[in-house]
């Protein structure tokens, strides 16, 4: 970050604060406080941090920024689920979602870009083009968006919304980084998620990220000329490189892995694929979860029927037995997978 930037607070690690805090003349320990007026009591300006001095709230209000995004739309979903159309300070617009369970979870899903390079067919995001990266702080404050909008704590973040996550990993890290830290977001690497199409060096390097984040693939097909149509950027890669780098994660983080596979009717919901999809699973240390395609208004892919898409886990379920079909989650208000777009209205879209 150039020293003429402003500091952006919300998406900078307590080392990094303790480096600020140093710079302008203050204890290391004014860098926790100032974390948790931020992430634990959300406050909006450095006026309302009433335990740090006038003079630190004075010269951080000079050299730092908290980057707060404006929540311009706010959606419910008949499942609880509520979508958020964010703005950020240039104008780029973002969806979010906060998604709870009746067993007392919070789950943020956020978004790491502004579109999404990836082009997955099925996807509002990738339609929509790629414009930028987001930086950590705007990252991680879609957590706290998404706990405002619910009215308690978030107990689990995935990155799952707008965007592939691998493409901006300097931004996720550091992102990563403030949600974990006990004194910061503190929530516990056990319980936050990266998605991705698979990009084998960038998940080598994710596999160097402390604690135990959990990884996830969206396959959507274990054919490669079927996944190659469905997930243009995964031609840079082969199932078979992508898979190796999936058993390398799931040992160095002591962890399995996730492959999530979207059942598109007539592409990827046939006897042979499920078989692909179990040779593919064969030796990996995952978990399966299948999911039915949402529709996307302007295009035509649809989900199998629901007996159509038990007999494809049924046919799964016989060689791998960790499967499960997932059923969508604020699809009502365009908030599930594939439907995120960045938009208001009805029309938007989740990677």
């Amino acid at each position: 970050m150039p020293s003429s930037a402003p500091a952006r607070i919300a998406g900078m690690s307590i080392e990094e604060l303790e480096a600020l805090m140093a710079e302008l003349g203050q204890p290391a320990y004014r860098a926790r406080q100032t974390a948790a007026w931020v992430h634990r009591r959300g406050v909006r300006s450095f006026d309302s941090m009433t335990d740090l001095p006038a003079e630190l709230r004075a010269l951080l209000s000079e050299r730092a920024e908290l980057a707060q995004p404006l929540v311009r739309e706010s959606r419910r979903s008949r499942d609880g689920s509520v979508k958020l159309l964010l703005e950020l300070e240039d104008g780029e617009r973002i969806e979010s979602v906060a998604i709870p369970d009746e067993d007392g979870r919070l789950t943020a899903c956020v978004s790491t870009q502004a579109g999404c390079p990836c082009g997955c067919v099925f996807c509002m995001t990738g339609r929509s083009g790629y414009r930028r990266n987001l930086d950590s702080a705007e990252i991680v404050c879609q957590v706290s968006a998404a706990a405002s909008s619910a009215g308690r704590p978030v107990t689990n973040v995935v990155f799952m919304g707008m965007g592939e996550p691998l493409l901006n990993l300097e931004e996720v890290t550091r992102a990563l980084s403030v949600i974990t830290d006990r004194r910061c977001v503190g929530i516990g690497s056990r319980h936050v998620t990266v998605s991705t199409v698979g990009i084998p060096p960038a998940i080598d390097r994710l596999s160097g990220f402390r604690g135990q984040v959990g990884l996830a693939l969206s396959l959507h097909s274990a054919v490669e000329q079927t996944r190659r149509r469905l997930v243009p950027y995964s031609r840079r890669w082969s199932l078979a490189d992508i898979r190796e780098s999936l058993v390398r994660y799931s040992s160095a983080v002591n962890r399995p892995v996730t492959l999530e596979y979207c059942l598109i009717g007539g592409v990827n919901d046939s006897r042979a694929e499920a078989e692909a999809l179990t040779a593919f699973a064969r030796g990996v240390r995952a978990k399966i979860n299948l999911i039915g395609c949402n529709r996307v208004e302007g295009l035509p892919w649809r989900s199998p029927s629901p007996r159509a898409m038990k007999a494809f886990r049924d046919w799964v379920a016989e060689s791998c037995p960790v499967v499960t079909l997932r059923a969508s989650r604020g699809s009502d208000i365009s908030a599930a997978c594939g439907q995120l777009g960045g938009v208001s209205g009805g029309v938007s879209g989740s990677g």
